[in-house]
């Protein structure tokens, strides 16, 4: 999947598997909790090497995930 996640002063785009309405199953939603180990997953919390997101931001990933993670 690739798709265009954008918020207030930032924008990804993004080409990591995403389980569209489960964010229970996102490696995405849990790459940006740092939760990636819980689903077999490794590596840092994302965004590697900066502060990690505000609520806002992931409420807003959340959203985008849940409403099916359109393009």
């Amino acid at each position: 999947m690739r798709a265009r996640v954008q918020g207030p002063g930032w924008r990804w785009h993004i080409a990591a598997p995403t389980h569209t309405n489960d964010t229970a199953n996102s490696y995405l939603w849990h790459k940006v909790n740092g939760t990636q180990g819980n689903i077999g997953g490794d590596g840092a919390q994302m965004p590697k090497n900066n502060p990690a997101l505000s609520n806002s931001n992931l409420n807003t990933i959340e959203d985008w995930i849940n409403g099916g993670a359109q393009p």
